[in-house]
């Protein structure tokens, strides 16, 4: 078995596992959104007359320009990004810090058409949605390590 690098093996009890961002999914997205500006670019510059329409186009133009820039922070990530171990788990994407087992009430899958990922509650009923989309990990993949794991955490008695 070769280890990736930056990820530790969770095949063993005690151990964290890491998951990082996927390069390829990020570009490609952020691919698509620039041939957006660039085809709503165009179309602007082939009307004759501004429009309603343009307005429209202008804004949904600068909308895929600010997601295209907020993707492009994904690609300068290195390493793990989402970490589930025996203390808890870990999203360095969003301001919660580590999240320990004893502050999980319930983990689910969101089922959400547009925004994918899991959904944790906490035991103050605050909800923490960790986004799988650019993850190099399924979100039915985590749900299991966070499951498995959890449960481990909850039968290891703390000192």
């Amino acid at each position: 078995m070769t280890k990736t690098p930056g990820r530790k093996d969770a095949s063993r009890p005690g151990q964290t596992k890491g998951y990082r961002i996927d390069k390829r999914k990020v570009a490609f997205a952020i691919l698509l959104l620039l041939a957006f500006v660039v085809f709503g670019t165009w179309n602007l510059l082939q009307a004759e007359t501004p429009t309603g329409d343009a307005l429209v186009g202008g804004v949904l133009m600068i909308f895929c320009l600010g997601m295209a820039s907020f993707l492009a922070r994904d690609l300068k990530r290195v390493g793990t990004v989402v970490e589930v171990g025996p203390e808890g788990v870990l999203d360095l994407r969003n301001q919660e810090g580590l999240i320990s087992w004893d502050r999980i009430s319930g983990a689910e899958i969101k089922r959400a058409s547009i925004v994918r990922g899991i959904r944790l509650t906490l035991e103050d009923g605050k909800r923490i949605d960790i986004d799988t989309q650019m993850l190099e990990v399924d979100r039915k993949e985590l749900m299991r390590v966070i499951a498995e794991t959890g449960r481990r955490a909850e039968a290891t008695p703390r000192r």
